[in-house]
């Protein structure tokens, strides 16, 4: 009888846990639970001592989850059907570009892709995610010169991020197949470039994913997320305001101080001595020398002499 008892009460305990999150989703039906929520927090959820706190990635601005949220929703209005990706493409070459990912998510991780789903259908009643964030896979040599990074699954890592479901690089290609057949194709919202410029990473991605299916259809939205980046949000005006006041303030600055008479390094040289000066010979810092110019051969053959 005991054992009969404590076997009816395990069933009871199993059933109650699993029905937990439908009970919860409708007492609150307006709860919107694809946003990640902290753990509670006490005695046992607290981290052991002497393990060192590992950096989490997310928006580090002004700007917080919410909004990046709200983008990658409107995104989502754009195609009702497929999926899209977008990987992190950053760079800072003169100018800022490939800021499509930040743009969605706020978070600057190399490689990292983001995978937009918009058919799937609101949980509890779902098995796959809308907003999926990959990640490329630890390094134990590399985050050694780097500072580590936290493992998957990770909660805390999912509510500094907004994003609730969080993987590897490496099963990004299984969900892609899995948007040809189930989701209906892939979408296409960054923009087409030419030659000689890198075509853009999704492209790869989605070629690598052709390469494996049959009649996988890609709808092409050229420019939607440039598109969209176009638009001002009120947060992003008020920033640009602050930038523009502080650079107007660093300019007054400027005209304060400065004073006429010559160039500051016309006076340097005028007042150097000529024992400061370089012997002749040597090949001196140029534009011409900065732009690739090959040394004067009396110039290679007095400092291979020496």
């Amino acid at each position: 009888m005991p054992s009969l008892l404590r076997s009816t009460l395990a069933r009871c305990s199993l059933a109650a846990v699993l029905a937990a999150p439908f009970a919860a989703s409708a007492a609150d039906p307006k709860e919107d639970r694809t946003v990640p929520r902290p753990l509670p927090t006490g005695p046992l959820a607290a981290p052991l001592p002497g393990l060192p706190e590992v950096p989490l990635i997310g928006p580090r601005g002004t700007l917080g989850p919410d909004v990046y949220r709200r983008r990658r929703q409107a995104v989502m209005e754009k195609f009702k059907t497929g999926a899209a990706l977008v990987v992190n493409e950053m760079k800072f070459e003169g100018d800022r570009s490939g800021m499509d990912f930040y743009y969605l998510t706020g978070i600057d991780e190399a490689d990292a892709a983001l995978l937009l789903q918009p058919s799937v259908k609101p949980p509890p009643f779902f098995t796959v995610a809308r907003e999926i964030l990959f990640l490329s896979a630890l390094d134990v040599e590399e985050e050694r010169v780097h500072g580590a990074r936290p493992t998957l699954p990770s909660n805390a890592l999912e509510v500094s991020t907004g994003i609730a479901t969080i993987r590897r690089l490496r099963s990004l290609s299984g969900a892609l197949i899995d948007a040809c057949v189930h989701r209906g194709g892939l979408n296409f919202l960054e923009r087409f470039v030419a030659e000689p410029r890198p075509r853009p990473k999704v492209m790869d991605y989605y070629a690598k994913t052709l390469e494996r299916t049959y009649g996988c259809k890609v709808t092409s939205l050229d420019g939607t997320l440039a598109r969209m980046r176009e638009v001002k949000e009120p947060a992003e005006l008020d920033l640009m305001r602050k930038a523009i006041a502080y650079t107007a303030a660093g300019h007054a600055a400027a005209l304060k101080a400065i004073r006429p008479g010559p160039p500051s390094s016309r006076s340097r040289t005028r007042s150097r001595p000529a024992s400061a000066r370089p012997a002749h010979g040597t090949w001196p810092t140029t534009p011409s020398s900065a732009r690739g110019r090959t040394p004067p051969s009396s110039t290679i053959r007095r400092t291979t002499g020496r």
